[in-house]
């Protein structure tokens, strides 16, 4: 990692248990790099891990959810012989209603992620509500 002092003007300071900090001065002294540093590391490395937009849950529910029907149909069609149109939409209608619970969940919590990491203000978004 670059390490510019010149533009490292700000402070952060925490504390933590005497058991963490032996922890974090053992990871520094594989790397053999100081605490501060080896910390400062790990904060702007996480600052930059991309957070799952609602969408890209929406998107793997989608994925799930079709994945769930086709294993159910091939489960129906091995041991029961020709899925009957009932029978299809049962296993359709029953992997739908699970995705939009798992939709709403998943948009909640992405929600919270982003409301802790103070990216959206909780007046402005709202999960929509499974019908």
């Amino acid at each position: 990692m670059n390490d510019n002092n010149a533009v490292l003007t700000k402070h952060i300071g925490f504390r933590i248990s005497p058991e963490i900090f032996e922890r974090i001065q053992n990871q520094a002294s594989h790397e053999a790099i100081p605490a501060n540093v080896w910390c400062r590391e790990r904060i702007i490395e996480a600052s930059e891990r991309h957070l799952i937009t609602p969408g890209e849950k929406t998107i793997l529910a989608e994925i799930l959810v079709t994945q769930e029907i086709i294993v159910k149909l091939l489960y129906a069609i091995v041991w029961e012989g020709k899925p009957s149109g009932d029978r299809f939409s049962q296993i359709t209608t029953a992997a739908h209603a699970g995705k939009e619970e798992l939709v709403r969940r998943l948009l909640e919590e992405s929600l919270r992620e982003s409301e802790r990491k103070g990216k959206v203000q909780s007046e402005e978004c709202s999960a929509p509500r499974a019908t």
